[in-house]
């Protein structure tokens, strides 16, 4: 499955995102604003863009059923029988 966003993928809207927020650390740097506050800037800036168009997509239902997936794993442990958890001399 390939994720886009805004009719690109996501790995050449991400190297947009990255190659943006680069320039803008460097020139900060260039105006002579401290490294170590922009690196930290860079960082957090870059992962809430990165993060942005994955959220609607955590939150969004893809009709997963929990009570069938219950079941499932209900059965397939029942059916198991008793299996130690560990071994001793």
């Amino acid at each position: 499955m390939q994720l886009t966003y805004n009719d690109e993928s996501f790995d050449e809207w991400s190297e947009k995102v990255r190659k943006f927020e680069m320039e803008r650390a460097m020139r900060l740097i260039a105006k002579g604003k401290d490294k170590e506050e922009v690196l930290e800037e860079y960082s957090k800036r870059i992962t809430e863009k990165l993060l942005h168009p994955l959220y609607p997509a955590l939150f969004k239902p893809v009709g997963y059923d929990v009570e069938e997936s219950k079941r499932k794993y209900d059965k397939i442990v029942n059916n198991r029988g008793v299996i130690a958890d560990h071994v001793s001399d």
